[in-house]
Parts: C-alpha cells; structure tokens; sequence
C-alpha cells in the first residue's frame, strides 16, 4: 500500500491505535505542542512509537493558543474539572477550534508532500463537549480541504462513530501497550485517576478486557455510593424518598457513622433535623445555605460537622487520602459521582412504583459482590436485597 497520509497523534490511546492501524500507509506523523498541561507527558509516547514504526515524526508548536486562548487545558492543573465527559462542566477543556487549527495545518503539510489524506482519531465518545469531532465536523472539513487543495486533500476519520471501548478492544487486537499512551489532562507524573480523560480511559480499558496498567496516583479518596433503589432505577418523587425502610435505615447508619457523607442541597434541606451526626456533612450547590440551615445542633457538635462546596470535585479535593466518602444523594450528585465511585451499595427494592420522577444511573456495569436477601415483615412491605457492587 502506498504511503499516502499524514496522521494528528498526540500519543494518547487513540491516535496511538490509529498509528498502528495504518502503519502501513502513513508517511508523516504530526504532533503539536499547544501549551497544554499534557503536551510535556504525550509527546514522548508518540515519538516513541513512531520511532518503533519508522515513521517519520515532527512536532509544531502552536504556543499562540496557550497565550489567546481560553481552556481549563491551558490554565494549570487546578483548573482541570474531575468527573465524566458527559458532565457540563467539562466543556470548560474544550480548547477553542483546537481541532480545525490542527487539521488546517496537516492539510497543507499534505498538499506540501504530495499526499492524499488527514488521519484524526476523534471518536463517538467526544461528540458530546467537542464540535469538532463531531462527524459533521469531520465532513465539513474534509469537504473543505479537497475543495481548497489541488490535489483534492480529504480525512480519513475511522474512529468517528467507534466508542473509545471499541478502540481499545483494537488496539489490544495490535498488541498494543497501552501503558505506552497518556491521558491525564492535569499533566503531573502519574494520572489523577480522577479528570474526565482518566475515567474515560478507565472505562474504555474495562470494556475491551484490558487490565489496566496505567500507574495512578495514590491516596484518593475512597468513594461509595449508596442508595434504596427500585426495579427501575426509581428513587424519589417530589423530592422526596420512596422508600423508608427501617433495617435500610440501619444499614445507612451503620456504613456511614464516623465517615463523610456528601450530599446535593435538596437531599440535605429534606433532613428533618439538619446534618446527621457522628458524620463529616457535606453539601454541594452554588446557593449557599443560611446561618440557620448551617448551624449543627448543640447536642451533636462534638463529632459532626457541616461544610459547603460548590461542586464535587471541589469536595473530592477537601477530602483527604483514603478518606471514606459515601454519597447520598440526590440523582444529579449520584449522576456526578458513580464515574468516580469505587463501590456501590444499594438497597434494591423488589418493586416498581407507578409513580417517579427520580431515577438512579444505570450500574449495569458494575459487578455484584455481596448479596442479602429479606423478606417483606410487619415494617416491609416489599421484599428487598442489600447488594454490594464493585467495578
């Protein structure tokens, strides 16, 4: 096969795979330097497996994006939001046409050599935060470059509708080394674990079957979540529970004195005595509680507190190393932290409301370890399990 294209690798996961997918037909491998805070930990992987390929390699600095451009990426690790990508706040890394500027470029290196196409490895994945690696994007582009060249450049994007799952399974398809890629976003010696590029990589490795060998940093915070949860996911309606059920109530008590529980503001305002106690209480939003809402009862004081965050990541980072942090609530805070959770424990109800308007995420994921079945009683109506999860 004639060695016809030119491929963006940046030495993350992605683009790595595409590299060894179509070694066979890349001429020139291109890797730009934008100033952000993991140029310095993803450029020597994709010099690294170029040089493997025999593939020629270059790097081209863009450092006018990090000096004009607005991004979380370009700002220092500490502004790097925890989470999943399909969180809102995630939209603060999007680095403005990032992908637009680099293809632009590519292409006219293209036209350059004499060659015929662009690789990108955008994937499904992005389509949420990123514009432009959506496939109209993609399609928009390609028609712009074969239009606006003599030779009629266009991209090759065979990654566009793949999720990053489906890639990887590829890529150890290739004998790919996955430990040779960086993702992290926040750029320090090992990966957080916990920003939106290290959970998708996490569950991208999980769903090809790939134990992963990505070196983590230490000491997070260890995060459980737990909740009485329906056959269909129903937890809560006006803004209240479903389910009272008292040796679930036991259990909650149980699992969560002596530790720090996070919670939304609806979740915590629905106390009828305020935060629990024997607990770290802490509350997410953005409101602020009043002076009456913050006070902690005289007779509880000695061992429970009560703080306000405005985001859980926020939270996350006041949590200190292997910390036991369980969240409680509500659907939004449990949509936020099931990316980050390490366990699950669920009470899971044998039952479907007629009526709800609160539902659980999905967990089908998630694997059971413990299981302990009860029976309806005189307090019970429904028969119910306590189940441990783990990923």
């Amino acid at each position: 096969m004639n060695k016809d294209s030119i491929i963006i690798l940046s030495g993350g996961m992605d683009s790595t795979t595409l590299l060894y997918d179509q070694q066979e037909r890349i001429a020139l491998a291109i890797s730009f330097d934008y100033g952000s805070n993991h140029n310095a930990r993803e450029l020597p992987f994709a010099r690294l497996h170029c040089q493997r390929l025999g593939i020629e390699h270059i790097v081209i600095p863009l450092d006018f994006m990090s000096r004009y451009f607005r991004s979380s990426l370009l700002e220092g690790d500490d502004a790097i939001p925890e989470g999943h990508y399909a969180d809102e706040n995630m939209k603060s890394t999007v680095v403005p046409f990032r992908n637009g500027i680099m293809l632009s470029i590519a292409i006219g290196m293209a036209e350059s050599r004499g060659l015929q196409h662009v690789m990108m490895a955008n994937h499904g994945g992005d389509h949420t935060i990123y514009p432009d690696c959506r496939p109209e994007f993609v399609n928009a582009m390609s028609e712009a470059a074969c239009t606006g060249t003599f030779p009629g450049v266009t991209l090759l994007c065979p990654f566009t509708n793949m999720t990053k799952g489906q890639i990887a399974a590829r890529g150890r398809e290739l004998g790919i080394d996955y430990a040779e890629t960086w993702s992290c976003y926040r750029g320090g010696q090992r990966h957080c674990g916990r920003c939106g590029t290290c959970v998708e990589r996490r569950e991208a490795l999980r769903e090809a079957g790939i134990d992963d060998p990505t070196e983590y940093e230490n000491g997070k915070p260890q995060i459980t979540i737990i909740a009485a949860v329906a056959h269909n996911g129903a937890i809560g309606l006006n803004n209240k529970l479903i389910y009272w059920l008292p040796n679930d109530l036991k259990r909650f008590k149980a699992l969560t004195t002596g530790h720090t529980i996070i919670m939304g503001r609806n979740t915590f305002l629905s106390l009828p005595k305020g935060a629990l106690p024997n607990r770290r209480n802490i509350v997410l939003t953005r409101k602020g509680l009043s002076a009456s809402q913050l006070e902690v009862r005289e007779d509880i004081r000695e061992n429970t507190t009560l703080e306000v965050f405005a985001s859980l990541e926020e939270a996350l980072r006041h949590c200190g190393d292997d910390e036991q942090v369980f969240i409680i609530g509500g659907a939004s805070v449990y949509r936020q932290a099931i990316s980050l959770a390490d366990r699950l424990c669920l009470t899971e109800v044998d039952d479907t409301p007629q009526e709800a308007d609160t539902f659980f995420p999905d967990y089908s994921g998630w694997h059971e370890v413990w299981r302990e079945q009860h029976e309806p009683d005189e307090r019970h109506a429904q028969r119910y399990a306590f189940v441990d999860y783990e990923r």
